[in-house]
């Protein structure tokens, strides 16, 4: 594991390879997504764009190496073009281990790297916010009536909050706006979501991590952990 990385939740639980050793009192799962077991088997998918553009948008999500600079860990790693003013771009990933058809209250952080300083006032810095949250169905970008691909999940437009989280924009803490940008880690504030979470039979649900981006530009993040509280 990369030196760099902090606890974003208490560690109070084992998370295993989509599959969560839980009890009874849970309140902290921490996610450590530069861990081989935990950042196996998302799967990417990207909306908010028509339908024809795929290759224009070049959506991409996929396990892979952080920069050389934070360490040698792999990572969750995500990037896409917005080409039409508006892209979300996702993974996504099924867990096990929770209590059976429970109703819970969510609140999520995420820890992300990006070389985009948070100086910037114009581009991809302020105009590409991180979206996350975990629900019982799978998320989903699907074609609607226009021809658009559209998130199956209120995730909230451009850089409006929906029923999920969203713990602010790509900026990765570093002072002044330089053309190229040194890479960077951040956590998040913990930000709370306003739909419940409801398990499945097998005490399952959905997580998803996603940027949505309002800007005419290619963006690319590292997200390298999510805490979740439960209660």
């Amino acid at each position: 594991m990369s030196r760099f990385f902090t606890a974003a939740f208490a560690a109070g639980l084992l998370v295993t390879a989509g599959c969560l050793d839980v009890g009874p009192t849970t309140t902290n799962l921490d996610f450590d997504l530069t861990l081989d077991q935990l950042n196996e088997n998302w799967f990417p998918g990207a909306s908010d764009y028509p339908v024809g553009q795929e290759a224009a948008v070049d959506a991409v999500g996929d396990r892979r190496a952080i920069p050389a600079e934070l360490g040698t860990a792999t990572a969750l790693y995500q990037a896409g073009t917005n080409v039409s003013g508006d892209l979300f771009v996702f993974q996504k990933k099924y867990w096990t281990g929770l209590r059976p058809l429970t109703t819970y209250k969510a609140d999520l952080q995420v820890q992300f790297a990006s070389n985009v300083h948070s100086e910037c006032s114009t581009g991809v810095g302020p105009g590409v916010v991180i979206k996350a949250g975990v629900a019982s169905a799978e998320p989903r970008a699907d074609p609607d009536a226009q021809n658009i691909y559209r998130f199956n999940l209120d995730k909230g437009t451009f850089t409006t909050p929906g029923d999920y989280v969203q713990v602010g924009n790509i900026g990765n803490g570093l002072s002044g706006c330089p053309a190229v940008g040194t890479w960077a880690v951040r956590n998040t504030v913990t930000v709370h979501q306003s739909a419940d979470l409801v398990t499945d039979s097998e005490g399952g649900f959905w997580m998803f991590i996603g940027t949505q981006s309002s800007v005419l530009a290619r963006h690319e993040i590292f997200i390298t952990r999510v805490g979740l509280r439960l209660q």
